[in-house]
C-alpha cells in the first residue's frame, strides 16, 4: 500500500498551560501521540485518534520541555513542546 504523508503542528508554543496539536491528512483513526519528558520517560500516550483534528494535551504537565512523537503506520513526525 501506498504511504501518504500527514502532517501535524502545534499551535500556542511555548505555552503556560496547554497544547493545541493539529493533525492533518487522509482520515485515518490510526494516529497516536506519546509525550516524553526531557528524561525520555512517558508523560502522556493518546491513540486511535483521527487526522483533520486538533488535540489538546498538556494541562497537568510541569514547566520544562517535552516531545511529542507522533506515529502514523511508519510515518513520524517529533515536536518540541516548551510549557513555561
Amino acid at each position: 500500500p501506498e504511504e501518504t504523508s500527514f502532517t501535524a503542528r502545534v499551535l500556542s508554543n511555548p505555552s503556560p498551560n496547554y497544547f493545541d496539536i493539529q493533525l492533518r491528512g487522509e482520515a485515518e483513526n490510526n494516529i497516536q501521540i506519546t509525550v516524553y519528558d526531557n528524561l525520555g520517560r512517558v508523560v502522556e500516550t493518546k491513540s486511535s485518534l483521527a487526522s483533520n483534528q486538533t488535540v489538546r494535551i498538556g494541562n497537568s504537565y510541569n514547566r520544562g520541555i517535552y516531545v511529542a512523537v507522533i506515529m502514523k503506520g511508519t510515518e513520524k513526525q517529533v515536536l518540541r513542546l516548551v510549557k513555561n
